[in-house]
């Protein structure tokens, strides 16, 4: 994996690069987004305004969980 190229603060020494847990946590968060992205379908539902929301996961649970949060959102 590459690695985090520092901003123009951090190569000036007016900011401190941020905590290896954070940038490990936001490769995380990145990494789960785009599985997510791939997986979502959003379909519109027949003239209506409404959305048919389809998330694909190894269990329907975890589809099911997946897709109310989308919504919600």
């Amino acid at each position: 994996m590459l690695a985090r190229a520092p901003d123009l603060l951090e190569r000036l020494g007016l900011r401190a690069p941020p905590p290896a847990e954070t940038l490990r946590l936001s490769r995380q968060r990145a990494a789960t987004l785009a599985t997510l992205r791939e997986r979502l379908q959003l379909r519109p539902v027949g003239q209506s305004r409404a959305l048919s929301v389809v998330v694909e996961a190894p269990s329907a649970e975890s589809a099911a969980r997946a897709a109310n949060a989308v919504a919600e959102v």
